[in-house]
């Protein structure tokens, strides 16, 4: 996808990240006039009921999660048989970037990291999801 392409009402303004399942976009938000991330799934796995009903229901648990370290759901939908998930758009670097700039952590350092991390998966176990 190109800068000015759209997924519904969402303008695609750069790429983010490919994964297994989904692409993810910076997009923004017309509507609102805000930056957001764009979770768009591949078009070839459109056409695989499981994948997609994992995808809406991905889409569906996490609009009910409300925590700190959980990025927030916006919105789901479909447009052009695409299906897609808004995230707030959080912006910083990965964990892999700032081990190549500022090398090995140390202890403390981890667990400052990792902390957040676990806390939000109790949360949602708490919450009955389970997180594979």
């Amino acid at each position: 996808m190109a800068s000015n392409d759209y997924i519904g009402p969402y303008q695609i303004l750069n790429q983010l990240g490919v994964g297994t399942f989904a692409t993810v976009f910076r997009a923004l938000d017309p509507r609102a006039y805000r930056l957001v991330a764009l979770k768009v799934l591949h078009p070839h796995l459109s056409n695989d009921e499981q994948v997609v009903a994992r995808f809406q229901q991905e889409g569906r648990v996490l609009q009910t999660l409300r925590h700190e370290s959980i990025v927030p759901v916006l919105d789901t939908g479909m447009a052009h048989s695409r299906l897609y998930l808004v995230m707030e758009l959080v912006e910083g670097s990965t964990l892999a970037e700032a081990l190549r700039h500022e090398g090995r952590y140390d202890f403390s350092m981890m667990l400052r990291l990792l902390r957040p991390v676990c806390e939000a998966l109790d949360y949602c176990h708490q919450q009955g999801v389970i997180h594979l």
